[in-house]
This record gives structure tokens, sequence and C-alpha cells, in this order.
């Protein structure tokens, strides 16, 4: 049987347990969480038991020594032992049977001191018992199901003791039994409430990881989206630039980018007249329409590559070649300081045009 509370958390009813995968986790979790508390509270139960010996030789002045032999002898080093054991690696994964053995070893050393203590100081004793429920139910960090039946086999010790060892007058008895119920009933509340409450901040807080992980990985699925459509956009912007100035078929600066550089020329050549020199050389291709009908326009197109190529050979890095459209080039010289330097830089060209392309050499230079 299951029970969902208002933020459906999935536990059974009778042990609060999860489903085996979660139940391992919060297990897990909640060793680690009280490991600190349980050794601050057994070191307390074991100060607490030792100072009762104390009591003992105040009460029983005369036996009290067979009393110290259960306390000191018995039931303090099942307690240090286990505060020993606490601090090894090996307790969190064994913490529940631990704690369970040590709170039902020390019921039952209180339940032995009752039957060996002389009448009716033994009833004084009593009270001890309900520490230890105190003990159980608020501080050993016992899981629900371990905790009712430590608290279970106590009370079934004590009855037996009662009835078949000590002899208690049935009016104590009733008085006891009612108190130590009661006791029990309160501390299985309380036990239940606070394991219920934990499960529920660990399955919240479970459920909360699971979606801060999916949040994540969509924030990381986003990233990727996003960068890849930067990159994308970023592609486009270049490719949109390049097509504004560059002639996309052969690469040289086009029309666009001739008109822009020729008026850039003309205000520094106003501001400036004398300190920079220019030219500029134009190139057609003769008969290149002819050319292009009879071999097609992809050895058209190849023939235009060449030539765009042999053009930028021919000049200076700092020289401005540019494809006007169909078979017009043009070529700013930049620095060029007299006539004859620009004819050089023509014929070079000239030569470079002259030779024979790949392609095809139907056509001649103009």
């Amino acid at each position: 049987m299951q029970w969902k509370g208002r933020a459906e958390i999935p536990v059974r009813l009778s042990t609060l347990n999860f489903e085996p995968a979660l139940e391992k986790q919060f297990r897990a979790y909640y060793a680690n969480r009280s490991v600190r508390l349980l050794q601050f509270a057994i070191f307390l139960a074991l100060s607490v038991l030792c100072a009762f010996g104390i009591l003992d030789r105040l009460i029983l002045p005369d036996s009290y020594y067979s009393l110290w032999k259960i306390r000191f002898f018995y039931t303090a080093p099942v307690l240090l032992v286990t505060w020993i054991f606490s601090f090894t690696p090996l307790f969190k994964k064994l913490m529940q049977p631990v704690v369970f053995f040590c709170a039902v070893a020390t019921g039952a050393g209180v339940i032995v001191i009752m039957t060996v203590a002389q009448e009716p100081l033994n009833h004084l004793y009593y009270a001890s018992l309900l520490l230890i429920f105190m003990f159980i139910f608020g501080f050993s960090r016992l899981r629900f199901p371990f905790a009712l039946s430590a608290a279970a086999i106590i009370v079934i010790l004590y009855e037996a003791s009662a009835i078949f060892f000590s002899n208690v007058p049935m009016t104590i008895l009733a008085n006891n039994n009612f108190f130590l119920f009661s006791c029990g009933v309160v501390g299985i509340a309380i036990c239940y409430s606070y394991e219920y409450s934990t499960r529920r901040s660990f399955y919240l807080n479970d459920l909360l990881d699971i979606e801060r992980q999916r949040v994540n990985e969509i924030n990381l699925v986003l990233e990727e989206r996003v960068l890849e459509r930067t990159k994308e956009l970023q592609k486009a912007n270049e490719e949109l630039q390049s097509h504004a100035f560059f002639d996309p078929l052969t690469g040289v600066y086009n029309r666009h980018s001739f008109n822009i550089h020729l008026q850039e020329i003309i205000l520094s050549a106003r501001r400036e007249p004398r300190h920079n020199p220019m030219s500029l050389l134009y190139i057609d291709l003769d008969f290149f329409k002819d050319a292009n009908d009879t071999y097609g326009h992809d050895v058209g197109d190849e023939v235009l590559k060449q030539v765009a190529a042999r053009i930028k050979s021919s000049i200076r890095r700092s020289d401005y070649p540019c494809r006007l459209g169909g078979d017009e080039f043009m070529v700013f010289l930049s620095s060029i300081s007299s006539d004859q330097d620009a004819a050089i830089v023509a014929e070079k060209m000239l030569e470079s045009l002259s030779k024979k392309t790949a392609a095809f050499h139907g056509f001649t230079r103009g």
C-alpha cells in the first residue's frame, strides 16, 4: 500500500520506504546526515549511563557493586564500542542495525539492573526506560521500523521481567505501563513525523536536482543552437559583404568597390594633388563573347578566373584590381611616380595575359 501526501511523495504507509533505487539513495543520504548527531547522542548516553553509577552508590550502598558490574562491564562497553565504531567508514552502511542492537542492549541492561536491585528500590530505575525511549525515538536516528522494533522488544523484556522475575505489584506495573506506552506512542509519532519530513525534503530536493539538470541540458542545447545560428549569421554576413564588394566569380573587387575606391582617390587627389600619384589600367578581352559562345559558359568562366589571377600576379598588394563586368577589368596602380612605371606594369600584365590559357586560347589581348 502506498500513500502520497500533498507533495506527491511515493512512500509505503507501513515502512515509509521509497521504491528500491530511490530508497538506496535516501539511506546513503540519511546516514551521511545523521552520523555526527548520532555520535554526540551515543557519547551523551554513555555519559548519563556512567553518571547513574553515582545514583547506584547512593540508593543501594550495600549492593551497588553488582549493579556496577552490569552498568560498567556490559552496558557501558556496548555504547563505547558503538561510539568508536561510528567513526569508521563501514558504520554508515551498518548504522541502522548497529544502533538498533545498541539500543536494545542498553534497554536490556537497565531491565537487568531493575531485576537485580533490591525491592522496593528497584522500581526507581523504571525512569531509565523512559530515557532510553527518548534516545531511540529522538536521538538515535533509527528509521521508523527499527525504532518501533527496538521499543517493542524493550517493552516485552520489561513485561517479562516485571511479571516473572521481579514480582512487581500490579498497581505499580499498571502505572509504569501507562507511562511507558504513553511515552512510546508519543515517541512513535515523533519518529514517524521526523522521518516523513526528512524523506519529503529528500524527495523534493531530488526532483529539484532532476529539473535543474534538465534545465541545464536544455540550456546547453539552446546555447549550441544559438552558437550555430550565430555562426550561420556571421557566415551569411560575410558572404553578403563579400558579394557587396567582391566579384563572386573571379574574387577581385567588383564595380561597386571600383566606384567607391574611385571616389576616395578623387577626394584624396583634391586634398593633396601632388602627393598621391596613381595610374589606371583598363583591360578588355577581344572576341571573348565569340569564344564564350563557342566553348560554353563554363570554359568562359574559367578563362575569366585565370585572367583575374594573372592580373593579380602582375601587380603589387597595394594595387586595386576590379572587374567591371563581362570581360572588362580595371586596375588602380597606387604610388606610381611616372608614366614609364605604369607602362612597365602594363607590359608585364600583357605578357602574362598573352600566354595560352588552359581553358582555351581563342581570344586576343586588347
